[in-house]
């Protein structure tokens, strides 16, 4: 994939004319740009959330990205990586790269000998889905939430090293949930944040609870494939994996 400043100048020049869309676009450049400055590993990362973010862009819809929510109350100190407002709607987008790890030795320094790489990647992306289920309007005012994962899709299936899976869990509504998986993933996590404290993991997670476990939402899940970003809704897809 280009580095970041090369995306960005492509997206720029697909925006020529559009003063607004380009200064939403710039801006959001200008804060990922300042990020990778200080933390030169996070350029992919922010690359995935640029591409994300010009695809809400053209759509004529407001974007922020490493949106900061307040210190008080729903979703207090979480950092959204993409956030939008539309029409009363609020989008919370977060990117998951996934953790690599080297195909001799699968197993994550987080202090659990039976945790490997597809254990841990699904505890990470079970942990985003947790905490950023806290920012919903439970039946409170008029705002609403959407929550969803943007993945680059060749980091996607089920069967190689570095490839992420959706848990099937956030696919099922939450009367279905089975108590017995739930208590064992929540339980899983916290050994796991407990033992993150002790290595060079750092992973948070304590948001993974027996209540978000049950309660929380997927909504969507964006893949990226070079600069194109598709969407498929949670309600069609209809397997534990994310296909193409």
């Amino acid at each position: 994939m280009e580095n970041l400043q090369a995306v960005f100048e492509r997206l720029q020049d697909d925006l020529e004319g559009e003063s607004k869309k380009l200064k939403n676009l710039q801006t959001a450049y200008n804060k990922l740009a300042g990020k990778v400055n200080k933390t030169p590993n996070f350029e992919y990362h922010a690359t995935l959330q640029l591409l994300y973010a010009n695809k809400m862009i053209l759509q004529n819809i407001d974007v922020d990205v490493e949106h900061r929510f307040k210190k008080r109350g729903r979703g207090k100190g979480l950092v959204a990586d993409i956030f939008s407002m539309d029409d009363g709607k609020k989008t919370v987008a977060e990117v998951e790269t996934g953790y690599y790890f080297d195909p001799e030795s699968p197993k994550v320094n987080v202090g659990l000998n039976d945790v490997n790489y597809m254990g841990y990647n699904q505890l990470r992306i079970i942990s985003k889905i947790c905490r950023y289920s806290t920012i919903r309007e439970r039946g409170h005012g008029t705002e609403s939430y959407d929550f969803g994962l943007i993945v680059n899709h060749k980091s996607v299936g089920k069967s190689h090293y570095g490839e992420l899976t959706i848990p099937y869990i956030f696919l099922l509504p939450p009367k279905l949930r089975n108590p017995k998986l739930i208590e064992a993933i929540a339980k899983r996590a916290s050994m796991m944040a407990e033992n993150s404290k002790k290595t060079n993991d750092p992973y948070n997670m304590n948001g993974v609870n027996k209540s978000n476990l049950s309660n929380g939402r997927l909504d969507f899940v964006g893949y990226i494939d070079g600069t194109n970003v598709k969407e498929r809704n949670i309600g069609d897809m209809i397997s534990g994996f994310y296909r193409k």
